[in-house]
């Protein structure tokens, strides 16, 4: 009993790490502000990697190079072949040789094997007709079951992927653009150009995942030289999300898609069955 509820507790304290670890939350912060790229990547409270070079992923790689450097320096000095692998060479020719003359002997039995097998070919070519004209209608059959399957996978996917998309929240999305040109005509074609791209992709953003903006300012400038492109947002992701999604998945699939096609296959089967029995059995 004792070597029992030490297993129960070591598997709870692994399902526990588990759920843990699927709970804490992934985030990426990225901006462009001034024409300089910036990006910090967190899980949880933990920093992986940012664009200063800070971060677990850089002092792990910084590890991994410095023993890389080391080996290639000790492995510098032992260009030479030794003893050991000259002989090794000289055994490979005797091996070589040795090959060369069984391929001699190989050659005048397959001549023989090559006219038995002429011979036998022409009997199977009537074997090959009949065998094609069954793989085209297993073919027939084959793509039917694999739009049946492509479409039972999308109906159950749909609301897990959904789910899935909606996960990904960006949020304290901030946009400042200047749309400058000297001309005035091409500044107000440009900032109507870029209007319309910027507004379509955030709503097509908001419709496929949880957007939240922060402020979105797009100015039109007149007579000026440079533009300007500011951007700056927040991704966050729970992997809990996807787990969820991909049990509720398997759920539809098994119970409204897979016994379901079961069910009728077998229904078809016994009607093909029943029709055999009642048709006449023709020649006496």
């Amino acid at each position: 009993m004792i070597v029992i509820k030490i297993i129960l507790f070591i598997l709870l304290a692994v399902l526990g790490i588990i759920l843990l670890v699927l709970i804490l939350p992934v985030q990426a912060e990225f901006s462009f502000i001034g024409g300089k790229l910036s990006y910090k990547l967190k899980y949880a409270f933990i920093n992986v990697m940012d664009s200063d070079g800070g971060g677990l992923v850089p002092k792990l790689t910084k590890g991994k190079k410095k023993k890389s450097k080391k080996k290639k320096e000790d492995t510098s000095g032992t260009d030479g072949k030794t003893e050991i692998e000259a002989e090794k060479d000289e055994i490979k020719v005797e091996i070589v040789g040795e090959k060369f003359d069984e391929e001699k002997d190989k050659t005048s039995e397959e001549k023989l094997t090559e006219e038995k097998e002429s011979d036998k070919s022409d009997e199977k070519t009537d074997e090959k007709t009949e065998d094609k004209k069954s793989e085209k209608t297993k073919k027939k059959k084959s793509l039917g079951e694999i739009f049946e399957l492509i479409s039972g996978i999308w109906y159950a996917a749909k609301r897990p992927l959904r789910k899935i998309l909606k996960g990904f929240r960006f949020t304290k999305v901030y946009i400042d653009f200047l749309i400058a040109n000297e001309d005035a005509y091409k500044c107000a074609l440009n900032y109507g150009r870029v209007c319309g791209v910027l507004y379509n992709l955030l709503a097509q953003m908001s419709m496929l995942f949880t957007v939240k903006l922060k402020t979105v300012d797009v100015e039109c400038g007149f007579a000026q030289e440079k533009s300007r492109f500011d951007a700056a947002a927040k991704l966050t992701f729970v992997p809990m999300t996807a787990v969820i999604a991909g049990i509720w998945f398997l759920i539809t699939y098994i119970f409204r898609v897979f016994l379901p096609q079961k069910r009728q296959a077998k229904k078809q089967a016994k009607k093909a069955a029943g029709m055999q029995k009642t048709q006449p059995q023709g020649g006496m």
